[in-house]
């Protein structure tokens, strides 16, 4: 949602209303928010963009390596790698294996390939042919683990002193569903944890290696990634530590602008991929304390949109774009690796939702929140266009719903109003409660038919001037569950 502050305005107040179908009060998307959903212009424009460069006799999207990716990225948009090209994407990655000969890491190249096989909701076990000189009838997961000598992966050569394809293998093995206390994991979490940097960072090597360079933004954030995703508590030392932590190493390398340091240069790809470790250790990028002259890396990630809808670093030592906007989608629809395939899910749920389950329940709403223009300290004020028998918001339980239901509403805001100062009630002239963070029952035991939601607002009255945001959120469940 874009916000623009009225010209003239004390305070511009606007309320997002959002459940699982989007209010049609969203203004348009500030670059600063985070995440963003698929369907928002930024993602779709960028996912248009790979369409747009596909080599069509092929499916490629940029090269052998990019084109893993890509897969990874338009699962992460919500959107079928599979339907994208014909021959699509996957067809493209399955069927040139023989590519992965001029791979320098192995470890690293199958790891891309398994997590490329998950998002496409396809056995990383049996992804394609695969090549006789590299892996035979496409088990990447099983080539991943021989890799493994029992205390860590090796680069496919038998070099023990390199650390990237520690973290990215452990992320593959999270994708494919390896058990996280499994001693393939265990043994490579402990030697990840070893080869922590005094700064709390990670570099692409070990100190055995002889062009080992220290810690490094992009290593230090697939390795929190590597971390998370086998389930290592991220409220740790290794991970929180002011002096020594994983996080403390990407706060003392970002760079005013938001963006973060990849060898002392500011990065695009250092960006991208710490924004992913920020999320993975259920961190926000767009919290004041990653933006350290008030620019976030969100923001910073924008400056890099093109009029095409790719994102690219022209700085970089190889500008990439189809790699670029591919490390963008991820990092701004919030899902570090690994990508789970959104576009199957979606699928699951609705074919539970109409086929498999007993019950069924379907909403729909209507109206929109906008407080305005107010001034500090007013108090309990409507929404715009509200009044006695026109709420701010109506809720339809659907005819086809068919058990009795409990409609309920909470809400969560990162701004200076207090959560409890946005304000609601089932009738107009009902006692006003404040939003909390769980749900709160509105509407007790209905069934199909219109409800309506009040809205006012209560301006603290040392309110800076600026435009404040909530999010509220309305679900429907069955009268005998519990909100969740």
């Amino acid at each position: 949602m874009r916000l623009k502050k009225p010209a003239k305005s004390l305070i511009g107040i606007m309320l997002a209303a959002t459940m699982v179908l989007t209010t049609p009060i969203a203004p348009v998307l500030a670059s600063g928010e985070f995440p963003l959903e698929p369907d928002d212009p930024v993602i779709s424009d960028a996912v248009g963009y790979f369409a747009d460069v596909q080599d069509t006799n092929t499916g490629a999207i940029g090269t052998y390596s990019d084109s893993g990716w890509v897969i990874m990225a338009i699962a992460a948009a919500g959107e079928d790698p599979n339907d994208f090209g014909d021959p699509s994407v996957v067809d493209f990655v399955k069927e040139n294996a023989a590519e992965l000969a001029s791979e320098f890491n192995l470890g690293t190249a199958y790891a891309r390939i398994v997590l490329a096989a998950v998002a496409a909701g396809d056995d990383p076990a049996a992804f394609g042919p695969g090549d006789p000189s590299t892996v035979t009838d496409g088990d990447y997961l099983g080539a991943l683990k021989a890799l493994h000598n029992g205390t860590q992966f090796t680069d496919g050569t038998g070099a023990t002193d390199t650390l990237n394809d520690d973290f990215w293998a452990l992320i593959a093995l999270a994708a494919a569903g390896e058990d996280p206390e499994s001693a393939i994991v265990t043994s490579t979490v402990d030697f990840i944890l070893f080869n922590q940097n005094e700064d709390g960072g990670w570099g692409w090597a070990t100190v055995d290696n002889e062009y080992y360079s220290g810690s490094d933004v992009d290593d230090t954030a697939a390795a929190i990634m590597a971390l998370a995703a086998v389930g290592f508590d991220m409220t740790s030392d290794e991970i929180q530590n002011a002096d020594y932590g994983a996080l403390s190493y990407l706060q003392n390398n970002q760079d005013s602008s938001g963006g973060f340091l990849s060898w002392g240069a500011v990065s695009l790809a250092s960006t991208t991929w710490a924004v992913d470790a920020i999320a993975a250790a259920d961190g926000n990028p767009i919290d004041s304390q990653w933006a350290p002259d008030g620019t976030d890396p969100i923001e910073f990630i924008m400056t890099y949109n093109q009029t095409d809808g790719s994102f690219l670093d022209s700085s970089a030592y190889t500008p990439n774009p189809q790699k670029n906007t591919a490390d963008a989608i991820v990092s701004l629809t919030g899902n570090p690796f690994p990508i789970t395939p959104q576009y199957m899910m979606a699928g699951e749920q609705s074919t539970t939702a109409s086929v498999s389950v007993s019950e069924y329940i379907s909403i729909s709403l209507t109206g929109g929140i906008d407080f305005g223009t107010l001034k500090p300290g007013e108090e309990e004020q409507g929404a715009t266009g509200q009044s006695d028998g026109s709420p701010a918001i109506a809720i339809t339980v659907e005819g086809e719903t068919n058990v009795t239901v409990d409609i309920g509403i909470k809400g969560d805001t990162t701004g200076d109003i207090p959560l409890g100062d946005w304000k609601y009630s089932a009738t107009f002239a009902g006692t006003k409660t404040g939003l909390s963070s769980s749900y709160n029952k509105a509407h007790d035991s209905v069934g199909d038919g219109s409800y309506p939601f009040y809205h006012w607002i209560s301006i603290p009255s040392d309110a800076a001037a600026g435009s404040y945001q909530a999010t509220v959120y309305y679900k429907a469940v069955n009268e005998d569950a519990a909100f969740e």
